[in-house]
């Protein structure tokens, strides 16, 4: 398997690029990140500060009244397409600590278990 590395503005379909965003949504996702970025920056970097960090930010940032977001039995963390745990899963996301470099993917070493548990649930 081949990788081939892209900017995100080379990867994302070109009809996101045309959605607006407003100011106060930048504002908000400035805060939240930053916040983020200071809770991972502990020497508590395991994978469930990690996980309960990045669930924070995403409720908080985009996902508050609209999706349900928590883990289900093997995923990490589950995003609903809806408000409820019953709704369908829409994303799946596999998280890992910062400093367990051996399972994380990279254009170098595609095939490491963070891809094989992604394909797996």
């Amino acid at each position: 398997m081949q990788f081939i590395l892209l900017k995100p503005k080379q990867s994302i379909n070109k009809a996101y690029l045309k959605e607006k965003v407003s100011r106060s949504a930048i504002d908000l996702f400035k805060k939240n990140f930053s916040v983020f970025l200071n809770h991972t920056n502990s020497n508590k970097n395991d994978e469930e500060h990690l996980k309960s960090q990045l669930m924070f930010f995403l409720r908080d940032t985009w996902f508050k009244d609209i999706h349900h977001i928590n883990p289900i039995g093997k995923n990490d963390m589950v995003i609903h397409t809806g408000k409820s745990t019953s709704d369908p899963a829409g994303v799946i996301i596999e998280v890992k600590s910062i400093t367990n470099k051996v399972e994380m993917l990279s254009a170098d070493k595609p095939n490491a278990k963070a891809l094989h548990e992604l394909v797996l649930y």
